[in-house]
């Protein structure tokens, strides 16, 4: 399996454990798609992703645009462009346009340097509603997302899951930053990466998805 592959099969995977453990979330499977509604209305986290190529794609995303209509919900694509051009074709014959891009980068884990926190710095996995609300109250400064969608989503999601955990940066009782990681096949997924200022200190906060 190339890397492109693995990365959007870990990606798909990723969103379904990111759905276990919050209410109403759901996650449906149609014919090599699948398809992860959030519970919530944020389009980037309702969305279909292509697990394998469908045996007929045009009516595959013909269904999952009827289940997103039936949830009252936009349909969304996290696709690789190239990775299956039948897709590509039966994305533009339903009528859908790339409305932006998510770069995403690979690195051998034994190629990275040791990491070194700032002094004063501790991190910590998200274990109880401490930590839970510690993600809603980054995710909120961080990417700026709404107090209901960091608290119903972004905050349920980020209790444990098997291969999945989040985590967070304190300053002190200040959260400051946060991270989430999945392991799927031998390789990490590293998500929703967001580095909060503390009180009074100057600066914009820093963010990636």
């Amino acid at each position: 399996m190339d890397v492109q592959e693995r990365i959007a099969i870990g990606f798909a995977e990723a969103d379904r454990k990111r759905r276990a453990n919050v209410p109403g979330a759901e996650v449906l499977e149609i014919d090599g798609l699948l398809l992860a509604f959030a519970n919530v209305s944020d389009p980037p986290v309702n969305a279909v992703h292509v697990l394998s190529e469908p045996a007929d794609p045009v009516a595959a995303f013909t269904a999952a645009e009827h289940a997103f209509r039936e949830r009252d919900r936009p349909i969304g694509v996290d696709v690789a462009v190239g990775r299956h051009p039948s897709v590509d074709d039966a994305i533009r014959e339903i009528g859908l346009t790339r409305l932006f891009a998510w770069p995403g980068m690979a690195v051998d884990v034994a190629a990275l340097p040791e990491a070194v926190l700032p002094e004063g710095i501790r991190v910590e996995p998200v274990t109880d509603e401490r930590g839970a609300a510690a993600i809603a109250h980054v995710e909120q400064v961080g990417f700026g997302s709404e107090q209901e969608i960091a608290e119903r989503f972004y905050a349920a999601s980020s209790y444990p899951v098997e291969g999945g955990r989040s985590f967070v940066a304190w300053d002190g009782d200040d959260p400051v930053g946060m991270s989430a990681g999945y392991l799927h096949e031998g390789a990490i997924g590293i998500f929703g990466v967001a580095v909060s200022r503390p009180p009074g200190v100057a600066g914009s906060p820093r963010r990636c998805r």
